[in-house]
């Protein structure tokens, strides 16, 4: 029988909560649109290493997720719009719609 690590096991739990707020804050129009743009080979970079400045730029190519991020709070801070972008993708990754990889800080999304 396979058995999770301790890590495996706080992660499995951590995106069954970012799934459950997810499906209940974020409306699901647009989503779709999202997941496409990841299907035609676009990747996002995000984390800790990376100023929530330089978000805005990221996400040119996923407009939607920046609209998104909009819906789930609609403060102008960078910090706060960072966060949301962030949790958008996470919340995408959770309910199985894209992947992510962690490396060093840093956090790929992409298509799966």
């Amino acid at each position: 029988s396979h058995q999770m690590s301790e890590r495996q096991v706080l992660e499995a739990i951590q995106a069954e909560a970012i799934r459950t707020v997810f499906e209940e804050y974020v409306d699901k129009h647009g989503l779709d649109e999202i997941v496409d743009v990841f299907g035609k080979g676009v990747k996002i970079e995000v984390g800790d290493l990376l100023p929530s400045r330089h978000y805005a730029e990221r996400l040119k190519r996923v407009p939607r997720a920046w609209e998104k991020a909009f819906e789930v709070n609609p403060s102008d801070n960078e910090a706060v719009r960072a966060s949301c972008i962030e949790f958008v993708l996470a919340g995408l990754y959770a309910s199985d719609r894209i992947s992510r990889s962690q490396k060093h800080g840093r956090i790929v999304y992409e298509i799966k």
